[in-house]
């Protein structure tokens, strides 16, 4: 078996069989030098049948709230009071659904983690469907050896569609024949300097 199947297996075990205990922690240690970096807010996790069922109708509420005031004005709509509060109302709805879904996003019994990166003690790999990144030139994975630098960046994230958040804040890990793996990169900046500081360990 390949090493980044096997960090991606033991990951996945751990954080399911553990989930209450990680809570809201971006950066899991899964212990035996294994590290999950889980991307905390967003559409990346896995879709069980009620999960599809409940979570559905936002994203078809959402292009129809967006919609009015596009086919509303082009139609012939003037600028008055009314427009502008159809407008603004149907803006405010779509930031509702959109953090409607995100709470959805967060049960767990319908939407389990499914997709993550891992810093394992080979390398680094990241588990997530290609077309997630379209526009990122991204590898499946890389050994310590091969990683030619890391940085912080954002990438366009196709899923965050969703929940409006479609640059996803990473860390870019560069191999020195120029792909890349990403890692979610957390908001707070402890998590971040834990991040940080595992990737150097890893790469000494």
């Amino acid at each position: 078996m390949d090493w980044e199947i096997s960090d991606y297996e033991a990951a996945r075990d751990f954080v399911e069989s553990n989930e209450e205990e990680i809570g809201r922690a971006p950066v899991v240690d899964c212990g035996k030098g294994l590290t999950a970096v889980l991307p905390l807010g967003t559409p990346a996790v896995g879709v069980r049948f009620h999960g599809a069922v409940m979570l559905a109708p936002i994203p078809l509420f959402m292009l129809c709230a967006a919609l009015v005031p596009v086919f509303g004005f082009s139609g012939g709509w003037s600028l008055s009071a009314t427009t502008l509060g159809i407008t603004f109302g149907c803006a405010l709805m779509v930031l509702g659904l959109a953090r409607a879904g995100r709470l959805v996003l967060n049960q767990r019994e319908l939407f389990p983690r499914k997709f993550f990166s891992t810093l394992g003690k080979q390398g680094i790999a990241m588990h997530f469907p290609f077309w997630y990144f379209p526009f990122s030139k991204t590898r499946k994975k890389a050994a310590w050896g091969d990683v030619a630098s890391v940085s912080p960046a954002t990438a366009f994230f196709l899923p965050g569609l969703l929940t409006l958040q479609v640059n996803l804040p990473v860390f870019r890990a560069t191999t020195r024949d120029g792909g890349s793996v990403l890692l979610f990169r957390p908001g707070k900046a402890a998590h971040q300097e834990e991040l940080k500081r595992l990737i150097e360990s890893a790469r000494r």
